[in-house]
């Protein structure tokens, strides 16, 4: 190729490669496989609730049990007690896998299954606790690790510790001591370690570079595993900043490629190379690259000086928590570093982004909040090193309802059986009251889902009973105030001992304390005329009436309702 022809080439070779290159990534990165190894979170489920459930991906993956059936995932479609797996989930079981520093070959050739086919009579705890498992979301292709704590025969209850998504770095830019890299031949042996055990670069012959920390062999097309790169002219390296080098056009390393990528294309020439997982940016300036043998070399930058992470703890809310709806949390961090400052603190929440502050003191509104388990961690950035708190795991229940009984009055005495109306009232601050059931002495007697709530009391015995509602809203309950009363089974009615004592006729009569009796007379029977009525305060009772000389009266006592 001479000289006057190169300048063409490059000019319409390029575009045509960089095209494809920016079509290839796009395709290679959809649906990439990823495993979540960020802090873990511990998700408990004391009783079946629709309101209670793991949110594992927003709106996508909701882990929910039903009394004593297997998972299912509402926000799926899922409903309690439906068979197979909770939708878009797969299952397996991982003994020797450290979730702390799991990798997708740790995970990618295991066993999956649906859940329910490791159903064991009830998914007893003989077959589930504290086994290491591995739940895969099919669909996002994200590999889970997951450990039950608990899953006791029926009710619903379940608990399980699970990882959140791996926290994405902060941005950083290195402007440390620059380092002078040269390789004179190509060897396997023979590398820089810019990032150790994640980006060693080196050269093969006549080939572009590649990382052999990410897995790449010789020959291998594309880039450095990690890496991405971009021309930067006017960047002083001792001086960069954030803002010089986010915004510049990365590339795959071999689309510089001019036939062996001569010398003429890359020495002397200030680049950026960007560790994509990590974040880092790092200025690097080729000095060397001749052609064939594997030689190069190139001055790159180091590490910020730093002497010691930075700290970082959750200061609100506290750690087990719980919070009624409607509410809306500020999560606030404490965040130091020993040596510069710490320029970015990224709040999660149940692993997914809320937002990031950069100054201190460093906070984030949680928005409005609806009932779940939330997980928070923040992630403090100084130096371009990066720490994660502690998990701070609060509960956000839907708010408890309040009910009274209304109708019978405590005290209340009845005649058995007692068929009477049991009336309610109940109310709650958020949402609506979805049923109130009705009990006396803890037996239901019934139910009603609207408004106005009442219930029969079906023909109740002699006995003394204490009546309660219980009301249900967002799968919250609550129980009133206990009303007693009594239910009498009335005694045979006996007139005695008539009587005149001035100018008033009276008689006794036996009663049951607490029913009601009547009283009434006649000219002639069975011309019943009501005189007065009489709750028993004992027996026997006494009546008393004006006494009429010579005129004939006939006098009853029955007992009313």
């Amino acid at each position: 190729m001479n000289s006057k022809a190169t300048p063409t080439k490059l000019g319409i070779t390029l575009p045509i490669l960089l095209a494809g290159l920016i079509s290839m990534d796009s395709q290679s990165t959809a649906g990439a496989a990823t495993i979540w190894t960020g802090p873990a979170t511990n998700f408990t489920q004391s009783v079946a609730s629709s309101a209670s459930f793991d949110v594992v991906l927003p709106g996508v993956v909701h882990l929910t049990r039903g009394f004593n059936h297997w998972l299912y995932n509402p926000a799926a479609g899922d409903v309690y007690g439906q068979l197979g797996t909770p939708s878009d989930t797969e299952w397996a079981f991982a003994p020797s896998l450290n979730p702390t520093n799991a990798t997708l070959g740790d995970v990618t050739g295991l066993s999956y299954q649906s859940f329910d086919s490791y159903r064991n009579g009830d998914l007893s705890s003989v077959l589930l606790f504290n086994k290491q498992m591995v739940m895969h979301l099919i669909n996002e292709d994200i590999y889970i690790p997951v450990k039950f704590t608990a899953w006791p025969h029926g009710g619903g209850a379940f608990g399980y510790i699970r990882n959140t998504p791996t926290p994405i770095p902060a941005p950083t830019v290195w402007t440390g001591t620059p380092t002078n890299f040269a390789q004179s031949v190509a060897s396997a042996s023979s590398f820089d370690v810019v990032l150790s055990n994640a980006v060693h670069l080196t050269r093969g012959f006549n080939h572009w570079l590649y990382n052999p920390a990410g897995g790449d062999g010789y020959g291998q097309p594309g880039t450095p595993t990690d890496t991405e790169w971009a021309f930067a002219p006017g960047l002083n390296p001792a001086t960069a900043t954030l803002a010089d080098v986010t915004n510049l056009s990365y590339q795959a390393f071999d689309s510089y490629r001019n036939g062996d990528l001569s010398g003429v294309l890359l020495p002397n020439k200030q680049m950026v190379m960007h560790l994509i997982a990590e974040n880092i940016y790092v200025p690097v300036r080729f000095t060397a690259w001749p052609h064939g043998g594997g030689a190069f070399g190139y001055v790159r930058n180091t590490a910020n000086a730093l002497t010691a992470n930075p700290t970082v703890s959750i200061t609100s809310p506290t750690n087990g928590n719980t919070f009624t709806v409607p509410v809306t949390l500020t999560i606030a961090a404490n965040a130091t570093v020993s040596s510069g400052s710490v320029t970015n603190v990224t709040f999660l929440s149940n692993g997914t982004p809320l937002g990031s502050d950069q100054t201190a003191p460093f906070s984030i509104s949680s928005g409005s909040l609806s009932a779940g388990t939330y997980a928070y961690v923040a992630v403090a950035t100084a130096n371009g090193l990066s720490t994660t708190s502690s998990v701070a795991t609060v509960t956000v229940v839907n708010p408890t309802p309040s009910v009274s009984i209304t109708n019978p009055l405590a005290g209340a005495t009845f005649t058995a059986p007692a068929n009477f109306q049991v009336d309610a009232t109940a109310s709650v601050a958020v949402g609506t009251i979805t049923n109130v059931t009705f009990f006396a002495n803890g037996t239901p007697i019934g139910s009603d889902p609207t408004a106005p709530f009442s219930a029969n009391s079906g023909g109740l015995g002699a006995g003394l009973y204490g009546l309660t509602a219980v009301a249900t809203a967002g799968g919250v309950s609550s129980t009133s105030a206990v009303v007693n009363i009594s239910v009498q089974a009335p005694g045979a009615i006996i007139l005695s001992s008539p009587r005149v004592s001035a100018g008033q006729f009276i008689f006794d009569y036996t009663a049951t304390t607490g029913l009601k009796y009547a009283i009434e007379n006649a000219v002639s029977i069975p011309a019943w005329q009501p005189i007065t009525t009489n709750t028993a305060s004992g027996s026997p009772e006494h009546f008393t009436n004006a006494f009429v000389p010579g005129a004939a009266r006939y006098y009853r006592v029955i007992q009313v309702p």
